[in-house]
């Protein structure tokens, strides 16, 4: 694995817990840091493959922006994470689109079954409106972790 290699994965990583970190405790995703994981993720796609691999990386996001927003206007899930999701996005060509979609699922599957786990031990309800933002689900969380599978799977071995 080449250094430019290293520095991007290293990027993606470190931005990638960040998010998650904040999510978690703040359900926020800050705009500066989706914005800069877009931009270093459509600098990769460029890095790899060149104008190509940007249009493709690209249009990625665009899609998975489309994708997040939709899901924010039904209250599926909240701005920050539609933002988070493109920023993923723009780390891999559309044709991956479905890979990461695959892994974000799963984590979001393991994240759900964890969350109304430890509620229910708790003795909380597993949806409630009066327990605020804490009460909600971390998106950002399954995001990351299945943004950094799809992204492991793709290094050479």
């Amino acid at each position: 694995m080449s250094a430019v290699e290293m520095l991007f994965g290293g990027t993606l990583a470190l931005g990638c817990v960040l998010a998650m970190v904040s999510d978690a405790r703040r359900r926020m995703i800050p705009n500066l840091l989706c914005g800069l994981l877009l931009l270093v993720g459509l600098a990769y796609g460029f890095w790899q493959e060149g104008l190509a691999g940007l249009g493709w990386h690209a249009a990625h996001a665009g899609v998975a922006l489309l994708i997040g927003m939709t899901l924010f206007a039904i209250r599926w899930f909240g701005g920050g994470d539609g933002k988070f999701y493109a920023a993923c996005a723009a780390w891999f060509p559309l044709q991956k689109g479905f890979l990461l979609g695959f892994w974000i699922a799963l984590a979001a599957l393991a994240l759900v079954f964890v969350w109304f786990t430890v509620r229910k031990l708790q003795g909380k309800p597993t949806f409630t409106l009066r327990e605020g933002k804490s009460a909600q689900l971390p998106f950002g969380i399954p995001l990351g972790v299945g943004t950094l599978i799809t992204y492991a799977m793709q290094l050479p071995i």
